[in-house]
């Protein structure tokens, strides 16, 4: 139709598509593309059409993707889909809100040698709390082939958000699947997040020195949050609180604040105190985190937070200790844990977990105080300095492994399973007991001191011991003695004397 003024007919337009699709699809260049209706080509080919033109376009180079339209979501977090069990490429199907973005690491940072993504995952309890998504690669495939997914946030004042889907190429290189595009300057925002969670400018080679078998198996990369804001937060719902219930708390942050992803100090500050408690099961807690945002976001009455001079590395871990030692809420263990996810290694928080891990594998028996531990711990683990955390960590985390039965990069981490979470440093599970604990028997109380006590109790009732009038108990004892039950039966007045 380049001679008529009339424009070409949406059959002719869908028929040069299809053929279009075609010669690229012969040549490799895409798969089969998306489905067609029945009735949309009038023309001989329409049945080669259906046929050729099933799915979404998906580019067969190092990674596969379908693009499912579906309404514009916004700044919404809107989760990808979980891979499929039988889905061979390196990173999945995934439900996009609009067209995709793929970023390669090699443009924006350099990995160290022998990197290794599923070690930099799975190597701290953070990277189990929400809104992080760890799936595991297939038993029979290398465990850099899992795949890790998240929210990440950009924009001057974090009011956007990407998910990001990030695996590990085979040649060793990183690929970042986004959800839509971004500019250059979100790209850079994004990929410094990336960085900072898998700590790619840390050099552990004195570290695998002093511990060879850490090296051998490249642990030494400890997760992090993208932000110090969201690690200050979880280590406040981490204090004095079981593995579940920081679960719990972190979930409800992302899922009642954050749309998804975890919320910014901003949408903190937009609820109040008891809407974080009620909402959020903060508790106490509640105030503490409220107050942090307050000092981040610089607000009056309290004193400002500068997460930049933090996460400065010219820092020393004293100095560091001691500003965030000021924090309201931010006691000695959360200063040090704290001190640690900034690459302070020489920092050692100290907890119940430092006293289980001491007695069980350490035959520490008698019992210590905190401070008798601490002096403890630091002369034990002097001879790593300056990390004395990662082989203190690496111990921890090699018993968390030998508790769950199977080593921590093949866990699954996904959506919002709670349950799923929860048990994965649960150490008082009935399924994976401590290897020195044995069940105690309950001792009863001797025969002669519970007949004593029921004569006691008969001689203070005239009415047989229950207090109460036309009522009797009847005390049985049992064949392994000190065991005994009461039956009560209400009895009538004539029979009651009879009886007595």
């Amino acid at each position: 139709d380049v001679d008529s003024a009339r424009p070409p007919s949406t059959a002719l337009l869908l028929f040069a598509c299809v053929s279009v699709a075609e010669h690229l699809a012969d040549r490799g260049v895409i798969s089969q593309s998306a489905h067609l209706p029945r009735k949309a080509i009038l023309m001989p080919q329409r049945r080669k059409a259906q046929r050729g033109l099933r799915k979404a376009f998906r580019v067969q180079k190092g990674i596969s993707e379908s693009i499912i339209p579906t309404s514009d979501a916004g700044d919404k977090a809107v989760a990808p889909r979980s891979p499929s069990p039988s889905q061979k490429d390196n990173v999945g199907r995934l439900q996009l809100s609009k067209v995709s973005q793929l970023l390669k690491s090699e443009e924006f940072f350099v990995l160290p040698p022998g990197f290794s993504l599923a070690q930099a995952i799975c190597s701290y309890g953070y990277f189990a709390l929400a809104p992080n998504r760890w799936h595991p690669a297939q038993q029979n495939e290398n465990e850099d082939r899992g795949i890790f997914e998240r929210p990440f946030r950009y924009g001057s004042n974090q009011q956007h958000v990407v998910w990001a889907r990030i695996s590990q190429e085979k040649a060793g290189g990183l690929l970042v699947l986004l959800s839509h595009c971004v500019d250059a300057a979100a790209q850079q925002e994004v990929m410094r997040g990336v960085a900072r969670v898998l700590r790619v400018g840390l050099n552990l080679r004195s570290f695998h020195r002093l511990l060879p078998d850490a090296g051998k198996r490249g642990f030494g990369r400890t997760f992090r949050s993208p932000t110090l804001w969201e690690d200050m937060v979880k280590t406040i719902t981490n204090c004095n609180m079981k593995w579940s219930g920081t679960v719990r708390m972190n979930m409800l942050l992302c899922k009642e604040l954050g749309q998804g992803a975890f919320p910014t100090p901003k949408e903190v500050l937009a609820v109040s105190v008891d809407e974080l408690k009620q909402r959020c099961k903060l508790g106490y807690r509640a105030e503490r985190v409220r107050r942090l945002a307050l000092a981040v976001e610089k607000r009056e009455g309290v004193p400002p937070i500068d997460l930049k001079w933090l996460e400065d590395d010219s820092r020393t871990s004293q100095e560091v200790f001691k500003r965030i030692k000021g924090i309201y809420g931010f006691g000695d263990f959360a200063a040090h844990n704290v001190c640690q996810l900034l690459g302070h290694f020489d920092s050692f928080p100290y907890d119940s977990e430092t006293v289980r891990h001491f007695k069980e594998h350490h035959r520490v028996t008698k019992r210590l105080k905190m401070n008798d531990l601490a002096k403890l711990a630091a002369k034990h683990y002097s001879r790593y300095a300056p990390y004395q955390f990662l082989a203190y960590w690496y111990e921890l985390w090699k018993g968390y492994e030998a508790r769950r039965g199977t080593i921590s990069t093949r866990w699954v981490v996904c959506g919002d399973d709670l349950k799923g979470r929860s048990v994965l440093f649960d150490v008082s599970s009935k399924s994976s007991p401590p290897p020195s604990a044995t069940p105690k028997k309950r001792k009863s109380p001797p025969q002669k001191k519970q007949q004593q006590q029921q004569q006691q109790q008969q001689a203070s009732t005239p009415d047989g011991g229950t207090g109460e009038k036309g009522k009797t108990s009847v005390c049985v004892e049992g064949a392994s003695g000190g065991r005994r039950r009461h039956r009560r039966r209400r009895l009538d007045s004539g029979r009651d004397a009879q009886q007595k």
